[in-house]
């Protein structure tokens, strides 16, 4: 299993209403899926495959979001735009 931080159940309400809003971009709402599942007690493996990424890929998100909280989910890595056609 990955790292053990659970939510608050204000990250929660907000996770859940990130994943439900039309304009979350879907990496942010991957990620906020894997903290879902994670804060239920899914370990990385069946994450990994309920939302067909890899489990490098569970455990780097529940990482990210136990050091840095909800702001981490919205970070993207130098080099990758949202979109090329937001400027």
């Amino acid at each position: 299993m990955g790292i053990s931080y659970q939510p608050s159940a204000v990250e929660l309400e907000k996770l859940q209403q990130w994943v439900a809003a039309h304009g979350t971009p879907q990496q942010v709402a991957l990620r906020c899926r894997i903290v879902l599942a994670a804060a239920v007690g899914e370990s990385d493996v069946a994450i990994a495959e309920q939302l067909s990424v890899n489990r490098n890929t569970v455990i780097l998100w529940r990482k990210r979001f136990g050091e840095e909280g909800l702001d981490g989910l919205w970070d993207i890595a130098a080099g990758r735009d949202e979109s090329p056609f937001i400027k």
